[in-house]
């Protein structure tokens, strides 16, 4: 059995929104039970991304060295 949200998951992942998309029922559970509105939530969920984003690229591995020809002794 589908839930209804999985159609917004999709749409989240669709949109490289990939850590919303995973708390995506947390947080409309939290918002059905606090009351937010419309533009809470939203509020919420985009800064729940934004942090997500900066903190992996905190994290990120560095991009390899390559050695070049011109880079050679």
């Amino acid at each position: 059995m589908s839930h209804p949200y999985e159609g917004l998951q999709e749409k989240c992942r669709t949109l490289r929104l990939a850590e919303t998309a995973k708390e995506l029922p947390n947080f409309l559970r939290e918002a059905e039970s606090k009351g937010w509105t419309y533009h809470e939530f939203i509020h919420e969920v985009l800064s729940y991304e934004m942090r997500c984003r900066a903190y992996s690229h905190l994290i990120e591995p560095p991009v390899p060295y390559f050695r070049t020809t011109s880079d050679k002794k």
